[in-house]
């Protein structure tokens, strides 16, 4: 046993847990974060729209987009599909300045925690566990 893992008894519960969330599940929380994303940025449209500049037109493309990916692909879609149509919204500078924007903003960090973190935790945790019993890697992330 090397070094670094003398005194390691292997993966706690949590972990265990979070190996066993499922691409699907995993995928539907990407789905509930757009919703709310949805949500708000028709709150932040509605504000920004009547002195919107350029940039702005851009955002609010990118989100239209995203929609319509999720209206033509719905439940069908994938976590791959889910994860690569999130990326352009996670590159952007999204304001907090005001009311509107700060709901937008927070719902943007809440579908970046659903894709990024969320995805990566569990990937990882997948990964201690599979390692520690011996096993293959569950299947994961398209």
């Amino acid at each position: 046993m090397p070094d670094m893992q003398r005194g390691y008894e292997g993966p706690n519960e949590y972990t265990r847990a979070q190996a066993q969330i499922t691409d699907d599940q995993l995928a539907e929380g990407i789905r509930v974060a757009f919703i709310a994303v949805w949500w708000w940025f028709d709150s932040w449209w509605l504000d920004e729209r009547p002195t919107a500049n350029q940039y702005s037109h851009k955002r609010a493309e990118m989100i239209r987009e995203t929609r319509d990916f999720f209206v033509a692909r719905g439940a069908a879609a994938s976590l791959h599909e889910l994860l690569d149509a999130s990326q352009p919204l996670l590159g952007e500078h999204w304001s907090s300045s005001s009311t509107s924007e700060k709901g937008l903003a927070a719902a943007i960090d809440a579908l970046r925690d659903a894709t990024l973190i969320r995805v990566n935790s569990v990937r990882r945790a997948r990964e201690e566990v599979a390692r520690w019993d011996g096993q293959r890697m569950l299947r994961t992330f398209g």
